[in-house]
């Protein structure tokens, strides 16, 4: 994606922007996904830092990426996007552990960083950052929905590939992604047991 074709502006320039007569210019992109958004399909979000906690920069996002970030509790996102989250877990590691050490400062300061690393990353991982960002900065409160345990999920992918492969194997055995949360409360995400051999006796 090309950040240039992105819209960040300030919040209070989005009327503004709306009601501009070059109608004819180029369609924004959205900050996660990047495709073209028509200007009257746009949604404004507030990112890296919520409006709830002062920020003021909003961007360019579509309704699927917008909804998904923030109308969406993490135990209804589909596993394979918690699988392709994994293997970015390089980029969103220095966030994640700001988040669950609940420090403020750091916190800001590694979403600041987010053009360092943003076209090398998947779209859920856009996502994952802006929501993570949110819940480490209050966005959802302590009474968030998941928002501990989908951290912890996460940072448990630090060894990306067996991460992405356990998250591929429980897939694969069925398993839905609020028991592969309730697995990381009791202590990480692990891999499928093997079915017990029956007796022939």
């Amino acid at each position: 994606m090309n950040l240039e074709d992105v819209v960040i502006i300030h919040e209070s320039e989005r009327l503004a922007w709306r009601n501009a007569k070059n109608k004819d210019a180029r369609a924004p992109a959205c900050l996660y996904c990047g495709h073209l958004i028509t200007r009257k399909c746009v949604e404004f979000d507030h990112f890296p830092v919520p409006d709830i906690c002062g920020g003021t920069q909003v961007v360019s996002a579509c309704e699927t990426c917008h909804s998904m970030k923030d109308r969406f509790s993490l135990s209804s996102w589909p596993i394979a996007m918690v699988a392709s989250i994994c293997r970015d877990h390089a980029a969103l590691a220095p966030l994640l552990s700001a988040v669950m050490a609940k420090d403020r400062t750091q916190i800001e300061r590694e979403a600041a960083r987010w053009r360092e690393f943003w076209e090398d990353i998947g779209t859920d991982s856009r996502i994952a950052f802006g929501k993570f960002a949110s819940v480490g900065l209050g966005r959802y409160g302590q009474t968030h929905e998941l928002a501990d345990d989908g951290l912890n999920l996460v940072s448990l992918g630090a060894d990306e590939a067996k991460a992405t492969g356990v998250v591929r194997a429980l897939l694969d055995d069925g398993v839905t992604i609020n028991e592969i949360v309730s697995r990381v409360a009791s202590g990480g995400p692990r891999e499928p047991t093997p079915p017990t051999p029956q007796s022939d006796t």
